[in-house]
């Protein structure tokens, strides 16, 4: 998880509790409305709760494309989308700020990992074949340690940092929404007492936005339990494209840990902007 931004809460489901994580939840979400269930449950049921909230500022900033569109394919669909990144002898300005993790020429898989101020990162991933978010973090992590220990060749298809007539194009997000579990989290449960539980309710609500200035991620995780039973260019530089115009991950990432603290599977459009033409 990342150093701040993020708190999770737990205990009995009183009136009195709720208040007081709302009240905290307020605060560091900066105002707006209570973010979780306001109301108390049934006597001996537990909340747990989770907030996350990240503004990721990128150590430079990138540009947005004003005069064409990105063409983003999904299956046999295409749209043009807004996009930001940086292209030609620009792209060279970059290298300390974007890690080519993976490219190879002629492959479809590539991944690009983007330093944002502090130690955390942004992390895009377009793997070769459908793969779970498990397997995926894996990868990315691999591919992670990888990069530390190889020093590539400058300019080449194996240079370690983006570089001059490098291609990078990827599309402007804003995702929200909100998922319910309790269906998939149905049953009893039992943590070393007498008494199972099973789960009431479970609830989850997302934003993630990403353009040429950086990334911004909510999450609220609401669930409670009840007692069971109740209710620089130069020629010789290769120009790569790493270009995410099919479905990709988008890790966030602190630096020097195993898994991201916050994972999007962009499998289609949702999200993005159609392009004015």
């Amino acid at each position: 998880m990342p150093q701040e931004g993020w708190k999770t809460w737990a205990g009995e489901a009183t009136q009195e509790f709720l208040d007081l994580v709302n009240g905290e939840a307020v605060e560091m979400l900066g105002g707006g409305d209570a973010p979780f269930a306001t109301h108390a449950q049934p006597s001996g049921s537990v909340a747990f709760l989770s907030l996350l909230t990240r503004d990721l500022t990128f150590r430079k900033k990138f540009h947005r494309a004003t005069t064409q569109g990105l063409d983003f394919q999904f299956g046999e669909d295409s749209r043009k989308v807004e996009f930001w990144g940086i292209t030609g002898s620009g792209s060279g300005h970059y290298g300390s700020f974007v890690r080519v993790l993976w490219w190879e020429a002629g492959k479809r898989s590539k991944a690009v990992e983007i330093l944002a101020e502090g130690d955390d990162r942004v992390i895009l991933f377009e793997p070769a074949k459908a793969m779970n978010f498990t397997d995926a973090c894996k990868q990315v992590r691999d591919l992670k340690e990888r990069w530390t220990m190889r020093s590539g060749e400058w300019g080449g298809a194996n240079d370690k940092s983006l570089h001059a007539m490098d291609n990078l194009r990827i599309p402007a997000l804003v995702l929200e929404g909100d998922a319910e579990f309790s269906e998939r989290l149905s049953g009893a449960l039992t943590f070393g007492g007498p008494q199972p539980f099973r789960v009431a309710y479970a609830k989850q609500k997302h934003l993630l936005k990403l353009d040429e200035r950086g990334a911004q991620v909510k999450v609220v995780v609401d669930a409670g339990l009840e007692p069971f039973g109740e209710a620089p260019p130069a020629p010789q530089m290769l120009s790569r494209d790493l270009i995410f115009d099919r479905p990709f991950f988008v890790f966030l990432w602190r630096d020097g840990t195993d898994w991201p603290y916050f994972s999007a599977w962009i499998g289609d459009f949702a999200g993005m902007t159609e392009f004015a033409k």
